[in-house]
């Protein structure tokens, strides 16, 4: 993301963590200035631990559900391939919890802040005609609905200002965060 070393805020890295709002690009900047590429090989329970020893924080249930949802999207192809790790990715990523006890349909607001931010942090791959159909359902399902995108538009443009936010409150001060259109 940046090319300049990345000084991160240490408060604001604790902060980030226990804030059960932290967006998983946040999450994500900061595990990959902290520990490099290791940590799509290091198992969830000891990153967390790893965290609580480098920055005093216990990371909070949904900023570790985003954690995971993001590894995971960014070190497979399950998120473009398989509709279950599709919907789990996008709750997490969203919500802050996957809805492992009962998948609901996707929201279209879901399933575009998930591509978006999944598309951030991983070379973007071709949709399965699985994960494909889930999207069309979101979009049939809203345009049944509501019609008028304009929340959903409202939404997007409130999560990347706050994703924006976060980023240079932790330490990131030159990136890049593709405009949402529509």
């Amino acid at each position: 993301m940046e090319t300049a070393p990345v000084k991160l805020d240490k408060k604001e890295v604790f902060l980030a963590l226990t804030d059960p709002l932290t967006l998983a690009t946040t999450l994500h900047s900061i595990l990959i200035v902290t520990y490099g590429p290791d940590i799509y090989e290091v198992d969830a329970t000891e990153l967390f631990l790893r965290l609580e020893e480098d920055f005093g924080a216990q990371p909070s249930e949904e900023v570790e559900n985003r954690i995971q949802a993001i590894i995971l999207a960014v070190s497979t192809d399950s998120f473009y391939n398989d509709p279950d790790a599709f919907t789990a990715i996008c709750e997490s990523l969203c919500n802050g919890d996957p809805g492992l006890e009962g998948l609901e349909a996707l929201t279209l607001a879901e399933v575009v802040w998930g591509v978006y931010e999944v598309e951030l942090n991983h070379e973007g791959a071709t949709m399965s005609p699985q994960v494909h159909k889930l999207v069309q359902q979101a979009i049939d399902s809203e345009a049944e609905e509501a019609g008028d995108y304009q929340y959903m538009m409202n939404f997007l443009h409130e999560q990347r200002e706050r994703l924006e936010h976060q980023l240079r409150k932790v330490g990131f001060k030159e990136f890049h965060l593709p405009a949402i259109k529509g």
